[in-house]
């Protein structure tokens, strides 16, 4: 019993320590720490849009069309005299919520099939590797304007595509790491105690994929809000009554605009860029810490 409490006491200060050192590489990294910060505070803006600013991002204003940058509206207002930090702010909420959305759901549905094709191998393996590479040999963005087309335009609709065309991806990452786990120990172990196939993929193996997993959300995140914006900014993304950054871009596709008020798309722009950015350093900075390879 001693050596059991000491093993187990033992192990939880490896862990700690696992999780020390990894924290301590992440924060070392200062590009993985600026991009932290960058999500961290355009997200915390877009949640608390309603306290950052008295306007609402749809009331539309036909009086004050255009107006200058000012102490009552600190971007100036559009075409429809809505207040443009507002609709930066509100547009943020959707943005954001498409490309996590999108990405994480597209991960769930991938880590199932890849831990199922790993584990029982054989003819479901190749069916569900044949089904990846199919989505895989098309570019993505050509599969969601097919979908979109056919399904029609709506933030739903929009998450389902993305989650439909991102699956793959993940799936071949799981997959190929679930081929390598089968093999340890303590799958062995797992088996020869009687636990089911099904606990000893998702309760046993799954949870050692993580970090890939977690770096491939992260990443997809910032794809599919870029595919997001551009179908926005071509009138298939999400409808234009909801303000989204893309939407907020293609309000601005006028040559008056753009050759006299600039700000209505650098800002916009200059937003998405921001965020996308500081989701690819926050992933570079968690490959390092979580990935192995």
């Amino acid at each position: 019993m001693m050596n059991k409490t000491k093993h187990s006491a033992r192990f939880g200060v490896k862990k700690s320590s696992l999780a020390k050192r990894n924290l301590y590489k992440f924060f070392t990294n200062r590009m993985a720490v600026l991009g932290l910060s960058i999500i961290l505070l355009m997200v915390l803006a877009a949640i608390f849009a309603s306290l950052l600013s008295p306007y609402s991002p749809t009331t539309v204003d036909p009086a004050n069309r255009y107006l200058p940058s000012s102490a009552e509206h600190w971007l100036g207002t559009d075409q429809l005299g809505r207040d443009l930090l507002t609709r930066l702010l509100y547009g943020g909420r959707v943005s954001i919520f498409v490309g996590m959305s999108g990405a994480i759901c597209a991960a769930l549905v991938g880590s199932v099939l890849g831990c199922i094709a790993g584990y029982f191998g054989g003819k479901v393996d190749s069916v569900i590797v044949y089904i990846s590479e199919i989505f895989m040999v098309f570019p993505q963005i050509l599969l969601v304007l097919i979908l979109v087309g056919f399904v029609g335009q709506s933030l739903k609709n929009l998450i389902i595509i993305f989650t439909v065309t991102g699956w793959a991806s993940v799936c071949r990452i799981v997959r190929s790491r679930i081929l390598s786990l089968k093999e340890e120990t303590f799958v062995e172990s797992c088996r020869a105690n009687g636990i089911g196939g099904m606990s000893i993929m998702f309760r046993h193996m799954l949870p050692n994929t993580m970090g890939p997993i977690v770096v491939n959300i992260t990443l997809a995140t910032a794809g599919f809000l870029l595919q997001e914006s551009a179908l926005s900014f071509l009138n298939m993304g999400v409808p234009t009554s909801i303000p989204t950054w893309g939407n907020i871009i293609n309000a601005a596709r006028n040559m008056n605009v753009i050759q006299n008020y600039p700000l209505m798309w650098i800002a916009p722009g200059v937003c998405i860029c921001l965020f996308v950015l500081g989701v690819n350093f926050f992933g570079d900075g968690l490959r390092d810490v979580l990935d192995p390879t």
